[in-house]
């Protein structure tokens, strides 16, 4: 990604986006293995179930806009860090 090597002597941190994918991948893990602790009926445990391999790819098409977004103008690319960038070189 370009802002990531514009920022050559700022280490980029990647445990945000390792949280976010062991939330996302590992949230459907968690809810299997706590259901049958659960005491729900047995609609309700079908209805999670049912929803549950989809929680994935939910939050994954959720994340994408998130991180075009950043990528625009988030964090690691602010204008105000380019604008710094260019007195420097002037």
């Amino acid at each position: 990604m370009k802002c990531h090597e514009n920022n050559k002597n700022k280490k980029h941190n990647p445990i945000k986006h390792i949280l976010m994918m062991v939330l996302c991948c590992g949230l459907p893990y968690l809810i299997i293995g706590v259901l049958p602790f659960i005491n729900a009926s047995g609609v309700l445990k079908n209805i999670i179930v049912g929803i549950t391999p989809f929680i994935c790819p939910l939050m994954m098409v959720i994340m994408i806009p998130m991180m075009v977004r950043a990528m625009k103008g988030g964090s690691c690319c602010s204008k105000k860090e380019e604008i710094q960038k260019e007195e420097i070189k002037l």
